[in-house]
């Protein structure tokens, strides 16, 4: 599964830098981001609302009201041209949610009703009290429906991350495992500041799950996942900050892992692609990530007994 904000997001996202920009503020706040999800009439985030019994032109007005009344009290002028308006730490960290929610419902994309579960599983006070008042609330799938919807998802090509026609020839063999660990290595990456995924978070997202065949392989080795876990966190690396503009690719490490991994998987005549031969790939790495694998003992030849 590959991750990326669909135009409907991104033009939503643009949006909220001149909402922000005409509220005289000079960052982009999630109060923006609600209005820009809400604003077109059609929004997925304006059906969820609706079907939840929550108005959502007076949630707009409500949270405009409030815009105003704070750009008054702050006496700011509305200088600041949108391009130039980031977004917030609060901001920032309800795009980061929001991916994190379309890789909970098994899509393959972050669209604005993913940004409004985002904003109502990470509320600001308005929020919070608009949402109490509505009864809004997430509900997360259950295992079998989020099967279900990663299967209904499989034609969407409007995606977070960039395939390269060579890998995305090869996507179609990934198991459900194997494209989750892949989104999440997009989350984290995108919390960490990366629009490029390196081997080290792809690792990170193959150790993710719990009940996979790279966990059963590595008790056999007598290696525990969230051990292994622990050590990853103290060598993760911090990126310049992760921009929603920008299109999620793997970086020329993760590429070569993801190349090895299909090699691996021909070699031995497996069908499909699956986290063990991600983590055959991991470990044939000889960068950073295959040095955290063979100091905890790792080696192709034991993973593999």
């Amino acid at each position: 599964m590959q991750i990326q904000f669909t135009e409907q997001s991104r033009r939503a996202i643009r949006y909220a830098q001149i909402e922000a920009s005409e509220s005289g503020s000079n960052c982009v706040e999630p109060e923006h981001l609600l209005l820009a999800i809400l604003r077109d009439d059609h929004s997925e985030a304006r059906v969820e609302l609706r079907e939840q019994g929550c108005s959502p032109g007076a949630v707009c007005e409500e949270v405009a009201t409030f815009l105003d009344a704070q750009a008054m009290d702050c006496g700011r002028e509305k200088e600041t041209p949108p391009d130039r308006i980031a977004l917030s730490l609060r901001g920032r960290a309800i795009l980061e949610t929001a991916a994190e929610v379309a890789t909970r419902f098994g899509r393959r994309f972050v669209g604005p009703e993913h940004i409004l579960m985002a904003l109502v599983l990470k509320p600001t006070p308005l929020l919070a009290l608009i949402w109490e008042r509505n009864n809004v609330s997430v509900t997360f799938p259950s295992p079998d429906q989020f099967n279900t919807q990663l299967g209904s998802n499989r034609h969407e090509r409007d995606e977070i991350l960039s395939l390269s026609a060579d890998i995305e020839l090869a996507w179609g063999r990934y198991t459900d495992a194997a494209k989750l660990a892949v989104a999440h290595a997009q989350s984290e990456a995108m919390r960490s500041g990366f629009n490029e995924i390196p081997p080290l978070f792809l690792l990170s997202g193959v150790l993710q799950e719990s009940e996979t065949v790279v966990t059963d392989a590595l008790k056999r080795c007598g290696v525990d996942r969230n051990t292994l876990r622990e050590a990853l966190i103290d060598v993760l690396p911090t990126g310049p900050g992760f921009d929603s503009a920008q299109e999620m690719v793997f970086d020329p490490g993760a590429r070569t892992v993801v190349f090895e991994a299909q090699r691996i998987a021909e070699t031995l005549s497996d069908r499909h692609i699956g986290t063990e031969h991600l983590f055959l790939g991991l470990l044939a790495d000889r960068t950073g990530t295959g040095d955290v694998l063979r100091v905890n003992h790792l080696a192709t030849a034991n993973f593999l007994e």
